[in-house]
């Protein structure tokens, strides 16, 4: 098997396994959301139950875009960035709960994730983000235009967010 069908095969599954994780979530839409009023990160961001609601939708749609146009390969360096943000932001709620002892159910793939977040769920979305790299360094971007690029798509958030900060 050649380096550019493991390559393939690779993105592909990781992209995969965000559409099965956004669709199971659509599914059971009321259960990801309660599940993200208790989420260390999201709960910060999502505090009353109807943009809970909104939120959930939002995630779940945009896992299953961003996942389904890597598995194509359609706008890898964009669609590959976001995905790293997101991969991101889900381990870093994931570690902040760890490191509080929090029992929160993981919400990974809708209601079939109840189990508490624990280090199984880091080195799942470790692997997931080593997917997300392996497919965009194939799509001839070297590590330093990821890692900038993930900087410029960062910084660029953060001012719309925050319109008053410096570029």
């Amino acid at each position: 098997m050649g380096k550019d069908v493991v390559v393939a095969l690779v993105r592909s599954s990781a992209g995969a396994v965000l559409v099965v994780a956004g669709l199971s979530k659509l599914l059971h839409l009321s259960s990801f959301a309660e599940t993200l009023t208790r989420f260390p990160l999201s709960r910060l961001i999502l505090r009353q139950s109807g943009s809970a609601r909104a939120g959930a939708l939002v995630l779940s749609l945009f896992e299953v875009a961003t996942g389904s146009l890597f598995v194509v390969g359609i706008a890898l360096p964009a669609v590959g960035s976001l995905m790293l943000l997101l991969l991101l932001g889900f381990t870093a709620g994931t570690l902040i709960a760890i490191l509080r002892k929090e029992q929160v159910a993981c919400g990974c793939f809708g209601s079939g994730g109840t189990e508490p977040v624990g280090w199984i769920s880091v080195v799942r979305n470790v692997l997931l983000i080593a997917g997300v790299v392996t497919g965009l360094l194939y799509d001839g971007l070297s590590l330093q235009e990821v890692l900038e690029g993930q900087v410029s798509l960062g910084r660029y958030l953060l001012t719309m967010a925050v319109p008053s900060l410096p570029t």
